[in-house]
């Protein structure tokens, strides 16, 4: 058995420097990765509280919510999630702080357009930013209801002055192509 040993010796060495950097490599990407997949302590309330009734608010400005805008109400007060998109759904990509994930949560939320987001009250933005996750506080910090009420109001010029021309590329016009 010491001859076996002592003949393999090098390549049993070899092969425990070889384990032992993968593993201190696994190691440290593993350190770095954000995991999402933790279950949520929270998972068997998250039903109850998307279909909770919103706190009241303010109704929405006239001049931000045109006839076919109509919110819905629960329980007489102002919500801010639809069930659906009204008509074609804003690129809420084009506010800023608003990414990939973050516009599929937006919509799985129920929020599609720029004027629901311009019309939230504080008491919408405590709770709907709680809901964010990973993402909690980018409302306040990169400005959304400003930046929403500027593009549901169609100040495209203003916006860009102020957040820079937004996340989304527009769409190419005939006149772009001089």
């Amino acid at each position: 058995m010491a001859y076996l040993i002592q003949m393999n010796l090098w390549f049993l060495i070899a092969a425990l420097l070889v384990g032992f950097v993968t593993g201190a490599w696994m190691w440290a990407r593993r350190r770095h990765r954000v995991v999402l997949t933790q279950p949520d302590e929270n998972a068997p309330f998250a039903r109850t509280l998307e279909r909770a009734p919103m706190p009241q608010g303010p109704a929405p400005d006239a001049g931000m919510v045109g006839a076919g805008d109509a919110v819905l109400s629960g329980g007489g007060g102002f919500s801010p999630f639809l069930d659906a998109p009204q008509g074609d759904p804003d690129d809420l990509r084009r506010l800023k702080g608003v990414g990939p994930k973050l516009h599929s949560m937006l919509g799985e939320l129920g929020v599609f357009h720029y004027h629901q987001i311009a019309s939230w009250s504080d008491e919408h933005v405590t709770i709907i930013d709680e809901r964010l996750g990973s993402f909690r506080g980018r409302i306040h910090r990169d400005r959304w209801r400003e930046q929403a009420r500027l593009l549901a109001e169609g100040r495209l010029d203003e916006f860009e002055a102020m957040f820079g021309s937004g996340g989304a590329e527009q769409p190419r016009t005939d006149s772009d192509e001089s």
